[in-house]
């Protein structure tokens, strides 16, 4: 990947967006969202996300994980109904780290170890193989059935 220099066009607009997301971080607290503006600001997160996986395919592969990310919260902020997810609902952190943990740990000891695990909150995993490990991981979930448990 080669990145330029050349002020103008894309570094300016990118100056703009930073400039944009630190006001609304500095003025944002949990009560002041409405759905409209969780909306707006997952759909910018998702352009974004687009815009720089097209630097190239490994950029895009990591940033692919944020329109699900993005839909997570937009289905939280729903399900909270007012657009504000309660503070008593927040995500636990060390709780949420160990369930990727656990998952990475769960995957070598199958024997798959080419893969990233992306832990987006306490309850919403990506995981992200190669073909040939996918398609392991698919018989050892099919069981002895053929149907997934």
């Amino acid at each position: 990947m080669k990145l330029t220099t050349v002020p103008g066009g894309v570094e300016a607009l990118a100056e703009q967006a930073v400039v944009a997301a630190c006001e609304l971080a500095d003025v944002a607290d949990p009560t002041q969202w409405s759905m409209g503006a969780v909306e707006d600001v997952a759909a910018a997160l998702e352009v974004l996300a687009s815009a720089l996986s097209r630097l190239d395919p490994e950029c895009a592969e990591i940033l692919a994980v944020v329109p699900v990310a993005a839909a997570a919260v937009l289905e939280r902020a729903e399900q909270a109904g007012s657009g504000t997810v309660p503070q008593d609902q927040a995500v636990d952190g060390p709780r949420a780290v160990s369930i990727g943990t656990a998952l990475r740990q769960a995957l070598a000891a199958q024997g798959l170890t080419r893969h990233r695990v992306h832990q987006l909150g306490a309850a919403l995993v990506t995981v992200t193989l190669d073909p040939p490990e996918a398609q392991a991981l698919a018989m050892l979930l099919a069981g002895r059935d053929g149907v997934p448990h």
